[in-house]
């Protein structure tokens, strides 16, 4: 019978996990935010023009606690007003609203969709990161 004894620094593997955790959540938060600023940027290009303040009011942010991000238009602020009238669909197009490819009723359904790819592209680059090919 072989006999051996080894010893385990388990603070040392414990510290060594809990930065590994922590370039993790940041990575995470990360991709989110690329997710976010894609989305984002397609739901400006979809929404309808009249003045340009609905598609310059469309924002995200990271929620950190939740690894989620939320995309929207501020209900205080002047386009918050009209901006699910806007989304669902329930509007007249006026003289000056211009009518962009694509532009319309779920700008931001169709955003969220049309950017899907760019999302799983993020969240797959985070994962080869950490785990590789």
């Amino acid at each position: 019978m072989i006999d051996f004894d080894t010893d385990i620094d388990i603070k040392g593997v414990q510290s060594q996990f809990n930065r590994a955790a922590a370039r993790f959540k940041n990575g995470l938060d990360n991709a989110l935010g690329r997710s976010g600023k894609d989305v984002t940027r397609q739901a400006q290009r979809y929404a309808p023009i009249d003045t340009g303040l609905l598609s310059d009011s469309i924002t995200y942010r990271v929620n950190k606690n939740n690894g989620m991000v939320d995309i929207f238009v501020p209900k205080n602020s002047r386009a918050g007003k009209y901006a699910s009238v806007m989304e669902y669909g329930h509007y007249k197009k006026g003289n000056k609203t211009k009518s962009k490819s694509g532009a319309g009723r779920y700008y931001m359904h169709r955003a969220l969709n049309d950017s899907n790819s760019s999302i799983m592209n993020n969240i797959r680059s985070l994962i080869k990161t950490f785990v590789g090919d």
